[in-house]
């Protein structure tokens, strides 16, 4: 069966015509650009094989996340410089590069150029990552940057059978293959066949397949060109990644609708909050004013013996006059009593006149019992608050209970 060739420049046919015997095989292409257009491992891919894509460029990343979601992806740059780096995106070419030199010239040349931070990770890392696999072939294409991603190449014992590498000034023919060829002979590798943009080389340990790149592609090969079929598997692909971009752009315009209309409604409900707090705060200091200038004012000590009258003459007609006398009478015997343990003498003088006049033992029963209902805090059942106001009706009563409240709480914060 002949293969279908997708290669810009037929890489993909001399790799089938060394690795073709080999049932699923793994790769590493680094500048991955397209899963489709151009693309050196497509015709491998459907053979069979799996492998990793590394490519920085967002939308090319996410679209071979969506065309081969099967395979491993590394959304970075490579080189030297872990972390963060610039990278100079071209606009609908496979032209980006991370070398600010070569992105001014296709400025200057008319593209549209767009500077990103892109992540950078080492040809190093990813070995260590992958390396579990047998790695059949690696492929370089980082439009100037060749140099820079075999420096990071340092510590890995990984061995790929066969390396690809870009090796031309990017849009020339000039080679620029000298600055970095010694690093790949230095580690087994020589050279094998040169296709006018890339230079194969092939590891020592697989020296027998040499033979496989004496000759350009060509009829021998079995393959055929896939400018027809891609062309309509291309314009479905770009057709649905189309859709699903604008279906994906909809949602998120949804999900940005969506959060700025809570975050108004949060900020309108912030500022109703703060908007009741200050009048809640506000209220709680006029209360609290009225409060203090009532019970600062002449009129409420004037009227204060009226107000107890008062008091006094409601409880009376709720409890009676004897209740009442009782009252007062347990009130004015646990004074005494009171007045009389804080000093010695009146003390001594009470027991004696009650001994005197024969009282001694009804002072006593009348003494625990008083200090018994103290106890139990059942010596006035009346409700505790201050005589001059507890006459008053329960509206005003309440009046009194919230700004008193009021105060406490001021006090409880300072």
């Amino acid at each position: 069966m002949s293969m279908i060739s997708y290669a810009q420049n037929f890489e993909d046919v001399m790799l089938w015509r060394a690795l073709g015997h080999i049932d699923n095989g793994f790769y590493i292409d680094v500048g991955a650009n397209d899963p489709i257009v151009d693309s050196v491992s497509l015709a491998f891919y459907k053979k069979g094989w799996r492998g990793v894509h590394v490519e920085p460029v967002s939308s090319l990343a996410y679209s071979i996340s969506k065309s081969r979601p099967d395979e491993s992806l590394e959304q970075a740059a490579v080189g030297t410089n872990e972390g963060k780096i610039i990278f100079y995106e071209v606009e609908g070419t496979g032209l980006s590069t991370a070398e600010e030199e070569i992105a001014a010239r296709h400025r200057e040349s008319g593209f549209k150029v767009f500077e990103r931070e892109v992540e950078c990770i080492t040809l190093d890392s990813i070995f260590e990552k992958y390396h579990k696999n047998e790695i059949h072939w690696l492929k370089i294409d980082v439009e100037g940057r060749e140099k820079d991603v075999l420096e990071s190449w340092h510590v890995s014992g990984a061995r790929p059978w066969i390396i690809v590498v870009e090796s031309t000034v990017p849009l020339s023919g000039e080679e620029n293959f000298q600055a970095w060829e010694a690093d790949l002979c230095d580690k087994g590798y020589s050279f094998v066949y040169f296709d006018g943009l890339n230079r194969f080389y092939l590891h020592e340990n697989h020296a027998d397949l040499q033979r496989h790149f004496s000759a350009p592609p060509n009829v021998f090969d079995n393959f055929v060109l896939s400018e027809s079929n891609w062309m309509c598997a291309h314009i479905v692909q770009r057709k649905k990644q189309l859709e699903e971009s604008e279906e994906h752009a909809s949602r998120l315009d949804n999900e940005i609708k969506d959060l700025r209309a809570s975050l108004e409604r949060l900020e309108l409900e912030h500022s109703r909050s703060e908007s009741r707090a200050a009048r809640a705060e506000a209220a709680e200091e006029a209360l609290s004013q009225q409060l203090e200038d009532v019970f600062l004012s002449r009129s409420w000590r004037i009227t204060s013996p009226m107000r107890w009258s008062g008091h006094q003459l409601s409880l009376i007609r709720q409890l009676g006059v004897r209740s009442r006398l009782n009252a007062l009478a347990r009130k004015l015997a646990i004074g005494l009593i009171q007045y009389s343990n804080r000093h010695a003498r009146l003390r001594h003088w009470l027991v004696s006149l009650a001994q005197h006049l024969g009282l001694k033992d009804r002072l006593k029963v009348v003494y625990h019992r008083c200090l018994n209902n103290d106890l139990r805090g059942n010596i006035n059942a009346t409700p505790k608050v201050p005589l001059e106001v507890a006459h008053l009706g329960p509206h005003a009563r309440q009046v009194y209970q919230d700004m008193k409240q009021v105060i406490e709480r001021q006090e409880g914060r300072q």
